[in-house]
């Protein structure tokens, strides 16, 4: 089941949060909490997701210097959490304030997993993002211009060779 849709939950004085019905059904009862490697968000995977995350961690840096380190990062701001009866979960200070989570939490589905943001955070990432997006588009469109045009010249030369 892919993961898709946007809530805005807040958080109550215990720093806990609501999982969305839709989110705790893929995630399970129990499930990871670990913030995100080059975004500011927490991201939460099913512990079947993990596990296939963190062999793709250890087969990218095999016998690396600093294999260490890199495992030091992943696991030091990761945390197992489980849902209690009315749904939610306890959100750690250390990630909250990583990714600057204060009353409202943006919780999105990423297809295999679910990340978690500050509004502001996310809206500044999501322009970045778009932008990124409409550069690739452009380039792409060019491309394929600039493919048309060559293809059209290479069919106007045999053309005139005849």
């Amino acid at each position: 089941m892919l993961l898709t849709g946007k809530y805005i939950n807040k958080l109550d004085q215990k720093n806990r949060m609501f999982v969305p019905a839709k989110f705790r059904d893929a995630l399970g009862s129990e499930f990871i909490l670990t913030v995100s490697e080059n975004k500011k968000c927490i991201q939460c995977y099913s512990l079947e997701e993990f596990e296939k995350k963190f062999a793709d961690v250890e087969n990218r840096i095999g016998d690396m210097l600093g294999e260490d380190d890199i495992l030091m990062d992943l696991f030091s701001e990761t945390y197992n959490v489980t849902i209690d009866n009315q749904g939610r979960i306890s959100i750690p200070a250390e990630q909250r304030e990583s990714v600057g989570l204060s009353e409202n939490a943006l919780v999105i589905g990423m297809g295999r997993h679910v990340e978690i943001w500050n509004e502001d955070n996310f809206a500044a990432f999501r322009e970045k993002s778009r932008e990124n997006v409409r550069k690739v588009k452009n380039v792409d469109s060019l491309v394929r211009e600039a493919n048309i045009e060559k293809r059209k010249r290479e069919a106007d030369s045999l053309k005139n060779a005849d």
